[in-house]
C-alpha cells in the first residue's frame, strides 16, 4: 500500500520497499521530473519531499531512502529483491543512476554523484572530489549487477586517472566485457577521468560473448 501511495507523486516511476538491517527502506525509480529536482535542489530536500508526500497517507514513514533510474529485475521480469537487499547493506551511498544504454557485451550508465554521498566525507572537506578507490569499487559494483560477475578477487591493470571527478557532477561510466576482462571508463562529452581494466580470466571460460 505504502508503494501505491508513493508512486501518486509524479516524482516517482516505480518503488520497491524492503526491510533492511531491521529498518523500512525503499528504492526509488525516480521520473525525470524527480531527477530534475534532485539535481537542482540536492539529496536531502528530495527525500524531504518525498517523506511529506507520504505523510499524507500514513504515519509510517521510510528510514532508508536510495534512487535510481530504473529498479533492478530477474531474467524472468520480477523485482530483484536480494539485489536490492545488497544496495542497501552496501555501506556507502551510492551515486544515483539517471540512464543506461546497454550493447551487445557492453552497458554505459549517465551517474550522478550528489554531494552529500558518504565517500566525498573526509577527503578535501573544502574541495570534494571523487577518490580514485571508489572509482574502482564503483565500476566493480555496477559490473557484478549487469554481468553477475564477482570481481573482487580478480587483477587489475592500466589503472589511469586523467581528471578529477567533482561533487555535483554527472559522468558516464562504460563497461565492455571482453575475453578474458572487462574494460571500464568515466567520461563526459569533454574528457576522460578514469580507466582501467579488470581481469578476469577464470570467470569467462562459460561466459563467451557472440
Amino acid at each position: 500500500e505504502l508503494e501505491d501511495k508513493l508512486c501518486l507523486n509524479s516524482f516517482i516511476n516505480e518503488c520497491c520497499m524492503i526491510k533492511a538491517s531491521g529498518r523500512l527502506s525503499v528504492l526509488c525509480a525516480l521520473s525525470k521530473s524527480g531527477q530534475e529536482f534532485l539535481i537542482k535542489n540536492g539529496m536531502f530536500e528530495l527525500k524531504q519531499y518525498l517523506k511529506k508526500h507520504i505523510k499524507i497517507y500514513s504515519d509510517i514513514i521510510p528510514q532508508q531512502w536510495k534512487f535510481i533510474d530504473e529498479l533492478p529485475r530477474t531474467p524472468q521480469g520480477k523485482i530483484n529483491k536480494e539485489l536490492i537487499e545488497h544496495i542497501f547493506n552496501v555501506n556507502l551511498s551510492l551515486p544515483v543512476i539517471l540512464n543506461r544504454k546497454e550493447q551487445p557485451c557492453a552497458i554505459e550508465y549517465e551517474i550522478f554523484f550528489y554531494s552529500s554521498c558518504s565517500f566525498f566525507d573526509g577527503h578535501f572537506p573544502n574541495f570534494k572530489i571523487l577518490p580514485g578507490v571508489v572509482q574502482i569499487y564503483l565500476a566493480k559494483e555496477f559490473a557484478k549487477a549487469h554481468f553477475n560477475l564477482d570481481l573482487s578477487a580478480g587483477q587489475r591493470k592500466k589503472i589511469k586517472f586523467s581528471n578529477i571527478i567533482l561533487s555535483n557532477q554527472i559522468v558516464k561510466l562504460k563497461l565492455e566485457k571482453k575475453e578474458n576482462e572487462i574494460e571500464y571508463k568515466y567520461f563526459d562529452d569533454n574528457k576522460i577521468y578514469s580507466s582501467g581494466i579488470f581481469l578476469c580470466e577464470n570467470i569467462f571460460k562459460e561466459l563467451q560473448c557472440s
